[in-house]
């Protein structure tokens, strides 16, 4: 479970049910205040580790898993909890040029070591990672994230029929420009999809009936035309080099389309 430092002021949600504003206005960052992050017992329900970090706020996780005595949780990072502020209509109004840093958002993995013994040392120990966990004098564990891409995205998905939950290679996400991204966790290595004056949202990983890897399938993604408001579509990919299949287009719709941020793919079986 992550615990931000974004609350609800209980004074301005009082006050609210006075003078009618809306929830958003009741939101406050903690200045100051450290993420932490924990460890359920999924059986009991009891809390088996607690970890500490600089703070951040975060809409969606990407994968996490065991290995080796550590816990490794990816996820996209936003620096703080202003991107909540920023999606009411009276702040897509403004036309403000700053607008777009609020979404800028990125992948990173944090490693978490079920034991902790030895203080003020880099208990990290997975291969190639630059994570950093570190058990201070007051007996906490402090964890420093690292970057998985430079690129800022959102939306990631991997192949959750095999690899949620255990040792993975792949994630995909959107991009802030409208790209879809194939990123390596090993290699440390993206790849790109992108068509001009086209703006896509949420990549769905689709296997395929017989897969040989883990890469072995499809993304499929809605998009929009930056140049056509009444036009969308949906592209196929191939999930290894990210090169395109095949698409569907629906133009001159009756009325304008607005971005989607999720998707889903469900089997006919």
């Amino acid at each position: 479970i992550i615990e931000s430092p974004l609350t609800v002021s209980v004074p301005s949600l009082i006050k609210s049910s006075f003078i009618g504003t809306t929830f958003d206005k009741c939101f406050k960052w903690l200045t100051g205040e450290q993420t932490r992050i924990l460890l359920i017992d999924r059986a009991t329900g009891t809390l088996r580790h607690t970890f500490y970090t600089d703070p951040f706020f975060c809409f969606h996780t990407i994968n996490q898993f065991e290995k080796n005595d550590q816990v490794i949780f990816d996820l996209i990072c936003y620096k703080d909890g202003e991107i909540v502020n920023a999606l009411v209509i009276e702040e897509i109004k403004k036309n403000d040029p700053e607008y777009l840093k609020v979404f800028e958002s990125y992948a990173l993995r944090f490693v978490m070591p079920l034991t902790a013994e030895e203080k003020n040392k880099n208990l990290v120990t997975l291969e190639g990672s630059k994570a950093k966990a570190i058990l201070t004098d007051d007996g906490k564990v402090y964890c420093t994230g690292e970057l998985l891409s430079d690129t800022s995205c959102e939306f990631p998905r991997v192949n959750y029929p095999k690899y949620m939950g255990t040792d993975y290679q792949y994630f995909y996400t959107s991009t802030r420009d409208g790209c879809i991204m194939k990123t390596d966790t090993i290699a440390r290595a993206d790849i790109f999809w992108k068509e001009e004056n086209l703006f896509s949202w949420e990549p769905i990983y689709v296997p395929s009936p017989s897969p040989e890897s883990e890469d072995d399938g499809v993304i499929v993604a809605g998009f929009l035309s930056n140049q056509n408001s009444n036009q969308v579509g949906i592209v196929i990919l191939d999930a290894k080099n990210m090169k395109e299949l095949a698409r569907a287009e629906f133009n001159d719709l009756p009325s304008e389309i607005t971005k989607s941020f999720h998707g889903w793919y469900v089997a006919d079986e």
